[in-house]
């Protein structure tokens, strides 16, 4: 036997009453006729009718709005408001949907303290890693030029400082590197939106400096990537230091889509990156100048980027680009990840 119509309405109306999202009705005047119990929870002053009463906001259909109200506990609440225009006879209803931001807004808040936290120990991390990189660049000066004309006893003492020296830095690095990557399953999470790769690079180079303008953006807006847009610029700042550093210009900063993950590239039309350099680079450290006391251990800087990609399960390698150059490949993922077990 067929439901009536009388009953159909009353258990729709049960259903929208239990929702967790708030629901109004609207009329054309701006007076509240109906209002699920979440809508109450938010606007209702200490449990008090809502229907009969204004809203006492404009309605604005199909643009959603955030609102901040005290709800009716007298905590400070912040909320979606998305609002759709329903004819009736001769006249408008709006129905109002609610969605409470207020964890939402709570976690992302944590987040940025757990993110602020972290970059400021970075700074510190890397102000160390560049200390011991630059004592044992060094001591490697030394021992080069003066080897043939040390003693047995001389040579030994400086290899041994080399060796506490390697061994500091390891030590650093690999402490610094394993705690980020043991924070990865509390970062990859929903906690946080993914971004527009387009946004955080035209946001970047304007704050860059001298070169920003010199560089080629050939980036489609709604190329995304799910990851903290300060650590991406943060990597791709690094790579676009080193292009113009070290390589000539132009330098191109591109980026494309494969699956589940974002492909930026940068390409500088220098000399490119010979083998022995390579080589060093992947142990995290080298320059691609001279072995004097003055060079530069941006490797250094490299390898920390390389660490921070990873722990978002990306990639950071190079290329030499045929006819002279240097690709520098990072891929992001554009979707949330798992988190590690």
């Amino acid at each position: 036997m067929a439901a009536e119509p009388g009953e159909n309405q009353a258990e729709v109306l049960g259903l929208l009453d239990a929702a967790p999202d708030g629901v109004l009705v609207v009329d054309a005047e701006g007076i509240v006729v109906w209002a699920n119990r979440a809508a109450h929870e938010v606007f209702s002053p200490r449990g008090g009718a809502l229907t009969g009463r204004a809203l006492g906001r404009p309605v604005v259909t199909g643009v959603p709005q955030r609102i901040e109200v005290i709800d009716s506990w007298g905590s400070f609440r912040a909320a979606e408001m998305v609002a759709s225009q329903v004819p009736l006879g001769d006249g408008a209803m709006y129905v109002i949907s609610l969605r409470d931001l207020t964890r939402h807004d709570q976690q992302h808040q944590q987040l940025k303290r757990r993110l602020d936290e972290q970059d400021e120990i970075l700074a510190v991390v890397y102000d160390d890693a560049s200390h011991n990189v630059t004592s044992l660049l060094l001591i490697i000066d030394e021992l080069l030029a003066g080897w043939e004309h040390m003693t047995d006893r001389e040579r030994q003492g400086m290899v041994r400082l080399l060796s506490v020296r390697l061994e500091q830095l390891s030590d650093l690095l690999t402490s610094w590197t394993g705690g980020l990557l043991r924070d990865r399953s509390s970062l990859l999470t929903d906690d946080f939106e993914a971004v527009d790769l387009f946004d955080v690079v035209t946001e970047g180079l304007e704050s860059w400096g001298e070169h920003s303008g010199e560089v080629e953006v050939v980036i489609e807006p709604g190329q995304m990537v799910h990851a903290i847009s300060s650590h991406v610029w943060s990597v791709l700042r690094e790579l676009l230091d080193n292009a113009f550093t070290h390589g000539d210009p132009p330098v191109v900063l591109a980026a494309h889509s494969s699956a589940d993950s974002t492909i930026i590239e940068v390409i500088d039309h220098g000399e490119g990156i010979g083998e022995e350099v390579k080589e060093r680079l992947q142990l995290g450290f080298a320059h691609r100048g001279g072995t004097g006391s003055r060079s530069t251990a941006e490797g250094n800087g490299l390898w920390m980027a390389r660490a921070l990609v990873k722990a978002y399960g990306g990639s950071l390698h190079h290329q030499n680009v045929l006819g002279g150059g240097t690709r520098f490949v990072v891929s992001f993922p554009s979707r949330p990840l798992h988190p590690l077990g």
